[in-house]
């Protein structure tokens, strides 16, 4: 039995490590080569806000933004949530899943906030007018 609990403990770790390696190496800046906006969303997979957050991202039009979405287990997020709060200047406050913010490799991170701000944000902003009021 220890030994199970050691294995899923090794595996956890390596899933959050990955996860912040894939977050620091792929998604810092505001637009990747070609002038895309990079548009992150983390969360846990399950919750219904991350969904929401995940629909709007991956529905957004592929010439203009790039969407980099990461959906994780509970207890995975809850470590990866304290990750992103150090790192992405705004976030250190937000408690809940997702979070989203802008920014690709190596450039500015812009701090959006869960899927509600990011569905208004989206909305000011016009993209994918459609997409926003059917989750609004």
């Amino acid at each position: 039995m220890r030994l199970i609990f050691r294995v899923i403990s090794l595996v956890g770790i390596l899933f959050v490590l990955y996860g912040t390696y894939r977050s620091l190496y792929l998604s810092d800046s505001t637009r990747v080569d070609g002038g895309k906006i990079c548009v992150n969303v983390a969360g846990f997979s399950t919750c219904p806000y991350f969904q929401r957050a995940k629909s709007l991202a991956e529905s957004l039009p592929a010439e203009k933004f790039s969407a980099l979405v990461e959906g994780l287990p509970r207890e995975i997020w809850n470590q990866k949530k304290y990750d992103l709060q150090k790192r992405i200047p705004g976030a250190e406050q937000h408690q809940t899943s997702p979070m989203v913010w802008l920014g690709c490799a190596g450039q500015n991170m812009q701090f959006i906030g869960g899927a509600s701000e990011f569905i208004d944000y989206a909305g000011q902003k016009g993209w994918s007018a459609g997409m926003v009021s059917e989750l609004n």
